[in-house]
């Protein structure tokens, strides 16, 4: 007879959880932010950076909000940030921005 394992279970049902409380989190606080946030009419460029090991996609939110309140958010082109690596290919990026 085989064991059943049920640590997968619960963890899924632990993360869809955790899911469901971000996702209500942002809800109830996306007015609040929209508030806060200084907004920009002059269209400044900004780039964002995912964190290390971070995919590109992950910034989505974060550029919608920042184009919202009339920023120029442009992500940063290269993918996943695998650290060093793209070091290189980021100075080339800043400059072009800062052109």
């Amino acid at each position: 007879m085989m064991a059943t394992s049920y640590a997968g279970v619960w963890q899924f049902q632990a993360d869809l959880a955790w899911a469901g409380l971000e996702y209500a989190s942002k809800l109830t606080t996306a007015p609040l932010l929209h508030m806060l946030a200084p907004s920009c009419e002059t269209g400044r460029p900004v780039m964002t950076f995912p964190g290390f090991m971070g995919p590109e996609r992950s910034l989505a939110p974060l550029n919608r909000f920042l184009n919202s309140k009339g920023y120029a958010a442009n992500p940063w082109g290269l993918g996943t940030n695998w650290g060093f690596d793209s070091m290189t290919a980021m100075r080339d990026l800043i400059d072009t921005l800062v052109e």
